[in-house]
């Protein structure tokens, strides 16, 4: 599964950024990140009913079919020239030599490191919340485990679709009014918001009260996921975008969520308090993500059009 998913995200996202313009990836990068959440949903539901049905051994072995489907669809794609989608420069189908040099390159773009380490701060967020929103529920509203797991992963579904579909769209209107790239600031803006409403959910003392404070939560979080996709296609050359998705995720989840669960954990077993725990890390983190993200901003347009100019100077694979 780890396999799978760290060969299709580059490359997918690599796919779109030559099918789509400047103007319309952030709507793009969110359509395809929405359909993460189609598929955690249609899993949830089917699985479940597979297993009740079948056993959960088949519900493992089904689970391969729609994969195996798409698989033999994604043969009828065409695959578009790297700067297909440029408005200036070569369409090349040779992609670049990649080396260690072009890792330590790409991280010099000041883009790159902003959405970078606002990504890490919020992937901790992210895998830590996945991980305790079930034990969270179950301690403090006396939710069985089954339901309380349920309810969790609902709840981030539903803010996975909403934010991710709403946060492209938003990006990309605002950079066609604004004449300037937008897609920093949408997640900026999801950050801040998303603190206040886990902060309220955490302290609310009903079910109730709980469920739409976390779901507007998620939902704002979840604004990043299609601009700062996108982003990274927009800064870097047309021959090195999954490179840039690839040491993008690699940092992120190697020093964001790998550890997340266990750090939440071990503040909770100090402060003999979840909630308190989920409260002192999950907040300021999206806050500092915010901060973070902040420190690209005057830098996003610049990177981009820096990047635009060097693919129109190009003769050949850069």
């Amino acid at each position: 599964m780890g396999i799978g998913e760290a060969s299709y995200y580059p490359a997918g996202t690599a796919l779109l950024g030559d099918y789509f313009k400047k103007e319309g990836r952030g709507r793009a990068m969110s359509i395809w990140g929405a359909g993460t959440a189609v598929g955690i949903a249609a899993g949830f539901a089917g699985g479940g009913i597979i297993a009740g049905t079948l056993g959960w051994r088949a519900a493992f072995y089904l689970t391969a079919v729609p994969g195996l489907v798409f698989a033999v669809l994604a043969f009828g794609l065409r695959e578009p020239l790297r700067g297909a989608a440029e408005a200036r420069g070569p369409q090349v189908s040779k992609a670049a030599s990649i080396t260690w040099r072009t890792f330590l390159e790409l991280l010099r773009i000041p883009t790159m490191r902003a959405t970078i380490a606002a990504e890490t701060a919020l992937f901790f967020v992210l895998g830590g919340a996945g991980f305790w929103l079930p034990i969270y529920l179950q301690r403090r509203f006396a939710l069985e485990i089954g339901p309380a797991g349920t309810l969790a992963g609902g709840v981030l579904v539903v803010g996975l679709l909403a934010g991710s579909l709403l946060g492209g769209t938003i990006a990309d209107r605002l950079a066609i009014r604004r004449r300037a790239a937008s897609n920093l600031p949408v997640g900026i803006a999801g950050f801040i918001l998303g603190a206040v409403f886990v902060a309220l959910a955490l302290l609310m003392p009903s079910l109730v009260l709980f469920v739409p404070m976390f779901l507007l939560g998620a939902a704002c979080l979840y604004l990043y996921n299609g601009p700062y996709t996108a982003v990274k296609q927009n800064v870097v050359l047309p021959t090195v975008r999954a490179t840039a998705v690839t040491v993008a995720l690699l940092i992120e989840h190697l020093l964001g969520d790998s550890y997340a669960p266990w750090a939440i954990g071990k503040v909770s077993d100090a402060l003999h308090s979840l909630q308190l725990a989920l409260l002192i890390l999950l907040p300021p983190l999206l806050v500092l993500a915010a901060v973070f993200a902040f420190l690209g901003l005057r830098h996003e347009d610049v990177d981009g059009k820096a990047m635009e100019a060097r693919w129109a100077a190009a003769s050949a694979v850069p």
